[in-house]
C-alpha cells in the first residue's frame, strides 16, 4: 500500500488532475503503521476509512475512478470481482491469481514498482469514454459467471469426482 501511495503522489505530479486515494482499512497495527506513513510523508491526498458498511463500500467502488488492488500473493481477489460488479476499472497486480481470476478485464502493474503501478493509474485515468465504457460492460457482463450458485455446482462436480475415485467399502 505504501508503494501505491507514491505512486498516486507520483500521478498527481505528473498529472493536470489531481487524484484523491481513499483507502478501506481495519481497525489493526497494520492501519496504525499506514496512517504513520500518510502523516510522515504528508500525503495529503490520503484518506483512511475504517468501519465502512457494505452500501458504503458498493458507493465507493461504483464512484471510483478505479480500484486498485496492490498483492504479492493473493489466493482468489473477490475485491476485483466486487469492484467489477460494481462498474469500476480493476488496477492490480500482474501475479498468476488475478491473472486467472481477472483475465483481460483489468489493467495489470508490478507490485514492487512505483513507476508501473503509477502509469497503469495513469492509463485509467486517462482512458477515453469510450474504452472506458466498453471496459467495464465487459467486466460486468465476465463477472455475471461468479455466482454463488454456479460456485455451488463446481463443488458439488469436485466433491463427486472425489468421490467416484474412492474405492467402496
Amino acid at each position: 500500500l505504501e508503494s501505491v501511495i507514491v505512486a498516486v503522489g507520483l500521478c498527481n505530479v505528473q498529472n493536470s488532475r489531481k487524484l484523491k486515494f481513499k483507502l478501506v482499512v481495519g481497525d489493526d497495527i497494520f492501519a496504525k503503521r499506514l496512517a504513520f506513513f500518510i502523516t510522515k510523508n504528508s500525503r495529503s491526498f490520503v484518506s483512511l476509512l475504517e468501519q465502512v458498511t457494505d452500501k458504503e463500500l458498493h458507493g465507493l467502488y461504483r464512484n471510483s475512478t478505479a480500484f486498485i488492488f496492490p498483492s504479492v500473493s493473493e489466493g482468489f481477489g473477490l475485491p476485483g470481482l466486487e469492484a467489477m460488479a460494481s462498474g469500476t476499472l480493476v488496477v492490480c497486480s500482474d501475479i498468476p491469481a488475478f491473472r486467472e481470476v481477472y483475465q483481460g478485464n483489468a489493467l495489470y502493474f508490478d507490485p514492487r514498482s512505483e513507476k508501473s503501478i503509477a502509469a497503469s493509474i495513469t492509463k485509467a485515468i486517462e482512458m477515453n469514454p469510450h474504452e472506458r465504457k466498453k471496459r467495464i460492460h465487459d467486466a460486468q457482463e465476465y463477472v455475471g459467471k461468479f455466482t454463488w450458485e454456479a460456485t455451488a455446482k463446481k463443488v458439488i462436480e469436485v466433491y463427486t469426482d472425489v468421490l467416484s475415485t474412492v474405492p467402496p467399502g
